[in-house]
């Protein structure tokens, strides 16, 4: 048997705040799009969905991090390969989980989200790439601005934020089809 990569992927959270038809989704699922960009990759990829799920909704980061301890403790999941990434609430859920599982996690990406920049210095060492449109007036790119300046400053080396010019809440669509993104997020491993 053998060990598998783990995605964490909480990108279906962004339905939450009203489903595919929110505006700047303009009815395209960011789930299926991170499905798409890793069909190539062998490993485990699990979609959350708050669409339907009250209890999701009212506390998606601590359940999503449930749903991965189980997956870990009841497949052969690479513990060195754990993986977080989301969009929007997901971008938000992203920054919540490596800053509150530091060591857990091999890599992130947050697509138009924000996080707790007085947490810089627990995550300086995970390898981020942060995404977001620069004119998003959903989610203000200062979030993902802030997280990325309060990394560095923290001594971080290994986080980068790809800002899309002229694109507001969809940076997702552009995200997930970053040439190398993919190849980056597989490179990444806590063993090295």
């Amino acid at each position: 048997m053998t060990t598998q990569r783990l995605i964490l992927v909480s990108v279906a959270l962004v339905a939450a705040c009203g489903g595919p038809s929110s505006p700047g989704v303009q009815g395209a699922d960011p789930g299926q799009e991170q499905l798409e960009a890793t069909e190539t990759v062998d490993g485990v990829v699990q979609l959350l969905d708050a669409r339907d799920d009250r209890e999701m909704v009212a506390n998606p980061d601590a359940m999503a991090l449930e749903l991965v301890d189980e997956l870990v403790a009841h497949h052969p999941i690479d513990r060195n390969r754990i993986y977080a990434t989301g969009v929007s609430m997901g971008g938000f859920g992203t920054w919540d989980a490596v800053q509150r599982k530091p060591d857990y996690f091999a890599a992130a990406i947050p697509v138009c989200g924000g996080g707790d920049p007085a947490m810089a210095e627990a995550i300086k060492q995970i390898p981020i790439w942060a995404f977001h449109g620069d004119v998003d007036d959903i989610v203000p790119p200062s979030g993902s601005q802030e997280m990325v300046a309060a990394v560095t400053k923290a001594g971080g080396t290994k986080i980068k934020l790809t800002l899309y010019p002229g694109v507001r809440h969809e940076s997702y669509l552009k995200a997930w089809r970053e040439p190398g993104l993919v190849e980056w997020l597989f490179s990444q491993s806590k063993s090295n």
